[in-house]
């Protein structure tokens, strides 16, 4: 389409372009996920998408196992790193009405793709979304994309040196404030959580040192799980050590498994750490 930016396009092409519009949004497809008996909606805009939810039981089977056997009714799990919601509209199951999950998400896209999941699952009142950043300590930093599609991972808070494994190249970046989950509590913006995921592809040793207080205190998770990669799993074992924390077992994706059957060397390959109180 060409303009010149001084006219209003005709009424003929008004139309024709929001019937391209009505057709990008029926185009939209929601997948409806059934498990003993309980019916879980997502809203698809891309491959991407589609085959995050398609996947949800058996992608990382061990972190939907963990949730299973650790979340309770009342229960206040906080999901780091949320994405379009997966785990915190199943974990929003597990805790029931009387429970509550904080999910956090600084990507715009996949944020704005999370508040709809929760709004077709009728979750709203069950799950608050924070789309700022966390880190080690309050600040202002760009915040890299990796892709503007909703869905997508490998994003970087902070240094844009900091590259994922995979290499991925950035397309852009905003400006945007971070914090620490003990700011967010001492602010009362967030209840003390029983149960923590932390998956923000790298950042977890900065997102750690900004909950140290929460785990070192009297209302410290009972259960805590953690990607983990390459060198960094040594650094949070340590972190989490100091903090009172040991490690209760390791589990793998589908992808992980496979990669561990071809015979790589385990440590190198990215996983979930879960630990739980030493004492």
């Amino acid at each position: 389409m060409r303009s010149d930016g001084k006219q209003r396009p005709s009424r003929a092409l008004s139309l024709f372009h929001r019937a391209v519009f009505w057709l990008g949004g029926r185009c939209i497809r929601t997948v409806e996920i059934e498990e003993d008996g309980e019916r879980f909606l997502f809203r698809c805009p891309n491959m991407q998408t589609i085959r995050r939810a398609t996947t949800l039981f058996v992608k990382e089977q061990g972190t939907i196992e963990w949730l299973k056997s650790t979340l309770k009714p009342g229960d206040v799990f906080l999901d780091i790193g949320a994405n379009i919601g997966l785990y915190s509209i199943y974990g929003a199951n597990l805790v029931g009405n009387t429970g509550h999950v904080f999910a956090v998400e600084p990507h715009m896209f996949n944020a704005t793709g999370l508040m709809e999941n929760i709004q077709v699952n009728g979750l709203s009142d069950r799950v608050d979304v924070l789309t700022l950043a966390l880190s080690a300590d309050d600040g202002y930093d760009n915040f890299h994309y990796t892709s503007w599609q909703t869905g997508t991972a490998l994003n970087q808070f902070g240094d844009a040196a900091a590259q994922s494994a995979t290499g991925s190249e950035f397309v852009g970046k905003e400006l945007k404030f971070a914090t620490t989950i003990d700011r967010l509590l001492a602010a009362g913006a967030v209840a003390p959580p029983d149960v923590v995921k932390i998956d923000v592809d790298g950042l977890e040793p900065d997102i750690l040192t900004g909950m140290s207080g929460l785990l070192t205190g009297p209302d410290r998770p009972r259960s805590l799980q953690v990607e983990v990669a390459g060198a960094q799993g040594d650094e949070i074992d340590r972190q989490l050590a100091a903090m009172g924390y040991r490690l209760d077992h390791r589990h793998f994706t589908q992808a992980g498994k496979k990669r561990l059957k071809r015979g790589e060397d385990e440590a190198a390959i990215a996983h979930n750490a879960v630990f739980v109180p030493a004492a």
